[in-house]
């Protein structure tokens, strides 16, 4: 069965468990496996100090040259934030008309855990990873590091 966005999402995103190391994320990729959008869904959250990075890079000198450009519209903002990545090969920017309140429509179906973003493992996990077992079950399964440590659960994962 071919799938137009491939077998595998891998997202890569800031070690913050406000915004994304959350219950919301690990629920919302779930979904997408469990409806076959893809096969295996997971993130990344890099570590402290990765301002290295091109996705910081870019961020650090939108946010700086923003500030010398009068914006009165968001049209106008779109259209600057699209000639100041250009350098950083952004193909295109759009304004979003619309954000979906993913964690109100997905908490009522999410397990309640915990301690993979602090606590028992430190500064928590950095990678995730969900899929299917066997049975057809989504579940999770993470690690501090894709270099330092095994997955965790042993076996197939959390449901």
């Amino acid at each position: 069965h071919r799938r137009r966005l491939g077998a595998r999402l891998s997202v890569q995103l800031d070690n913050t468990c406000g915004e994304n190391k959350n219950l919301t994320v690990i629920a919302f990729l779930g979904w997408l496996v469990q409806n076959d959008i893809f096969v295996e869904a997971g993130f990344f959250c890099m570590m402290k100090g990765h301002t290295f990075s091109v996705l910081d890079q870019s961020f650090s000198t939108l946010i700086g040259r923003l500030r010398s450009f009068a914006v009165y519209t968001i049209s106008r903002l779109v259209d600057i934030i699209a000639l100041l990545l250009v350098k950083y090969n952004v193909i295109e920017t759009r304004e979003v008309h619309c954000v979906w309140d993913f964690r109100k429509w997905l908490e009522p179906n999410v397990n309640q855990f915990g301690g993979f973003a602090t606590g028992q493992f430190g500064d928590g996990m950095h990678e995730f990873l969900v899929r299917k077992d066997g049975n057809g079950v989504v579940c999770i399964l993470f690690r501090k590091s894709s270099q330092a440590s095994n997955w965790l659960p042993e076996g197939d994962g959390y449901p």
